[in-house]
């Protein structure tokens, strides 16, 4: 029957389960989809963001060039060059230094082209327009857009302004403004319109009509202050979702940490919630498991005792530690049926392995509930029948870290009393972490006090608790009471524990806690640890 409902627990737990993961999926999925809902203001600002600082770093790119191109033409207008065969192989020398310039020409005073280095001497009319922008000091500059003479395709020139109303352009394909701009792009598939004085040159590789397409598309415009030149970014839509799947990332992190977040909530919510009905149902179908820590004396072969604690593995949520079930046993009343419980797995115990527990105890941790129930310790004779060859196998552990008012205190002195004259021994439990550990020394006479594990890490450090962890081991020694170090975890601190005269260890070092089915294997394979000779001999 007891096999029958805990089948049934298990199957309900599942079911539960089973929905709680459908509705945690379904949540998660409405938490990407608002990540990524809510994050598109914030693509829309990176987008123009990102944008900008490309935009002006493109545009800085072509002023450079222009630039660097004038500052190469200088020289040629200082030397009154009257486009003799010398001077036009100048010329042509130069246009070999220059990158992407195609021909260069010399400007007159009557703002003709009267020498270039492809024809030679020359005559060619400059643009009224060109003209106009073109300011009549040594120095200045602008640009065009223009079909040459030469060619029956649009160039880009470069004119600069020289002495005496001279002047020199240099011939460029207009692709390169395509290229310098487009170069600096992480982007293939952004179109963008390069305009030299009015008359624009789009990027070559998107077939777009720019005036339809700037009816169509958000457009972003960089102008430089230096020559007559524009700079427009054509944000299509088709752009505009590529640059969203490229950033998806950052809403597929967002949603990740929501999500993580999320869930651990929901698991932290649902166990909360669904832990007092499970717990209830485990302390009633006996569900909760107790394990065995040994306790060794690392001088001999033999463990002298276990202490007795308890395990809940939940069917849904796994291993359930005990500090959150212990203190839900507290809040639902049930640590006395708790305490109840380990103590009735004891008693059969002994009763069960009278060989084994020859010279053997069982030590189980009392609570403060208990203590302070005026028919505990009547009870608890009661269960072993006031026989003393039960409760010389038992010791009851008091935790120094309960705090008790004067008028409790009382009550625990006596039920303490009461169950030391039934036969149990007592101990006091985390000696040196609470505020009543001295007060209840005081006032009873404990047969054990188990020293707090957060003394036994100082061994290792040799930290500053090593002169407290001694008085306290030289105060039980002057009480006559037996030492148990809790927490042993390391070979050394197990030695220099053994050095102090401390020769009752517990912790991971020995053993971990073990269920019952698994003791017996133990002990029959179990034997005392290695320690240096020096140490063994240490009585």
């Amino acid at each position: 029957m007891h096999g029958d409902n805990n089948k049934t627990s298990k199957r309900k737990g599942l079911g539960n389960q089973t929905g709680t993961n459908r509705s945690l999926f379904r949540d998660v999925v409405v938490i990407y989809l608002l990540t990524f809902f809510l994050s598109l203001p914030f693509y829309f600002w990176k987008l123009h963001a990102d944008l900008s600082i490309l935009g002006e770093d493109a545009l800085s790119r072509i002023n450079s060039f222009v630039d660097n191109t004038a500052a190469s033409l200088q020289p040629l207008l200082m030397d009154n060059m009257a486009c003799t065969p010398g001077d036009v192989g100048a010329l042509r020398k130069t246009v070999f230094l220059l990158y992407r310039v195609k021909e260069i020409g010399l400007i007159n005073q009557d703002n003709r082209v009267y020498c270039t280095s492809n024809l030679g001497r020359t005559s060619i009319r400059i643009f009224p327009s060109t003209i106009a922008r073109w300011p009549e000091i040594a120095g200045s500059r602008t640009l065009s857009l223009t079909r040459a003479k030469t060619g029956k395709t649009q160039s880009f020139f470069v004119y600069l302004r020289g002495q005496d109303g001279m002047g020199a352009n240099a011939l460029i394909p207009p692709d390169v403004l395509t290229e310098l701009v487009g170069n600096g792009l992480p982007f293939d598939n952004l179109p963008f319109v390069v305009t030299v004085a009015g008359k624009p040159q789009l990027s070559d590789h998107n077939s777009i009509d720019v005036n339809e397409a700037k009816h169509q598309v958000s457009v972003l415009n960089f102008a430089s202050p230096q020559y007559p030149l524009e700079l427009e970014f054509l944000v299509t839509p088709r752009f505009k979702l590529h640059y969203l799947i490229e950033q998806y990332w950052i809403s597929i992190l967002l949603g990740s940490v929501f999500s993580l977040i999320y869930a651990y909530a929901s698991h932290r919510r649902v166990l909360r919630q669904s832990l007092p009905a499970t717990f209830e149902w485990a302390l009633k179908n006996r569900e909760l498991e107790v394990y065995f820590q040994p306790i060794v004396d690392p001088r001999i072969d033999n463990p002298l005792g276990f202490e007795l604690l308890l395990r809940w593995q939940h069917p849904v949520h796994g291993m359930i530690s005990p500090l959150i079930f212990i203190p839900l046993a507290e809040q639902l009343g049930k640590i006395s049926a708790l305490t109840d419980f380990v103590l009735d797995t004891a008693i059969d115990f002994i009763r069960d392995n009278e060989a084994l527990m020859d010279s053997r105890y069982l030590s189980v941790n009392i609570s403060r509930h208990s203590l302070l129930d005026h028919e505990f310790a009547d009870r608890i004779c009661q269960r072993c029948n006031n026989d003393r060859l039960i409760t010389k196998h038992l010791l009851l552990e008091v935790t120094e870290e309960l705090a008790f008012s004067e008028s409790e205190m009382v009550t625990v002195i006596a039920q303490l009393n009461r169950l030391q004259t039934c036969g149990f021994r007592i101990a006091v439990d985390d000696f040196g972490t609470g505020y009543s550990g001295l007060d209840l020394i005081r006032r009873f006479p404990f047969d054990v006090v188990k020293i707090d594990k957060v003394f036994i890490k100082e061994l290792v450090e040799e930290g500053t608790a090593i002169p407290l962890l001694d008085s306290m081991i030289e105060l039980a020694r002057r009480l006559d009471m037996s030492i148990i170090a809790e927490g042993v975890e390391t070979v050394q601190q197990a030695e220099s524990l053994l050095q102090r005269g401390v020769n009752y260890h517990q912790g991971f070092y020995y053993a971990k806690p073990m269920p019952q089915r698994t003791l017996l294997e133990w002990l029959n394979t179990f034997k005392r640890p290695t320690l240096s000779e020096e140490v063994e001999l240490v009585s």
